[in-house]
């Protein structure tokens, strides 16, 4: 709700459009790929027109959930049903307009955390994204604050939240290959059981081949599978490709979840019954 809401005499009230073109914005290279070509071809809004929006999309939302509380559904029209469908249906097109014109914001703050922290661009750009949407729908503009301000913020949390959680999964994965690294190798298992943990040996060596070549090296070094080379730490793996020691516990963490598919898929299970 906003000032003037209860005050509106018809669902128009507020409409806005914007035909304009920014023609001083740069141009995207010739080469530049489709994500970066759209960016370059969202126009940017000014503060009044970003205020504007907001005021219409909020106004939508409220117009559409009055009218809906008063439908009896065993007497509604069609005519009232569409009435408030049409209303929901502009305040997400706004919702749409708003979240286009501040893509950048994601970008600059995914390439930011990239450079610092080696997480993948496209994977901080979708949770950049799935920020930047809650940020619209929360920001409150009649308190004349900038929408840039708040939705930086917001991306900026939601990509500490990621990175924070890609560490914490590494640190689990490697914490729980760990423990099977330094499981009892003179256990009591029977010959049978033996023979069957070998064959299943095998069958992972030849998965290993369907990883990639990051993530075969970082397996193969890791934990030594159809590979007779010492085990390398997630340090010196780091040093051998260049990047931070997160990103290597990333790429491992994908890898063993491939691998974990690829078992799934054909499935292999231990003696107890579970997925091996």
């Amino acid at each position: 709700h906003a000032p003037g809401f209860d005050e509106a005499e018809s669902d128009a009230a507020g409409e806005f459009r914007m035909d304009r073109t920014d023609d001083s914005a740069p141009q995207a290279g010739r080469n530049a790929d489709f994500y970066v070509a759209f960016l370059y071809n969202t126009v940017l809004l000014t503060r009044e027109e970003e205020g504007r929006l907001f005021w219409r999309m909020n106004f939508c939302k409220f117009r559409a959930g009055q009218l809906a509380k008063r439908l009896d559904p065993q007497r509604a029209t069609d005519a009232q049903v569409r009435r408030v469908e049409l209303l929901a249906r502009a305040a997400l097109e706004i919702r749409d307009r708003l979240v286009e014109s501040n893509l950048r914001l994601v970008t600059s703050q995914a390439r930011r955390f990239a450079d610092s922290t080696g997480l993948p661009m496209d994977e901080l750009i979708s949770e950049g994204h799935v920020a930047l949407l809650n940020a619209v729908d929360k920001f409150d503009h009649s308190r004349g604050n900038k929408f840039s301000t708040y939705a930086t913020t917001a991306i900026h949390h939601q990509m500490v939240a990621c990175l924070h959680r890609v560490r914490r999964d590494g640190e689990r994965m490697s914490y729980q290959q760990g423990e099977m690294l330094d499981a009892e190798t003179g256990d009591d298992r029977s010959v049978e059981s033996q023979a069957y943990v070998a064959e299943v040996g095998k069958l992972l060596g030849s998965m290993i081949g369907r990883l990639d070549e990051r993530e075969r090296y970082i397996v193969q070094s890791r934990f030594g599978i159809s590979s007779g080379k010492e085990l390398k730490t997630i340090k010196s793996i780091a040093e051998d490709f260049g990047v931070t020691k997160q990103r290597v516990q990333q790429l491992q963490v994908r890898a063993l979840n491939k691998l974990r598919e690829m078992v799934t898929d054909v499935g292999i299970y231990d003696a107890d019954g579970g997925v091996a």
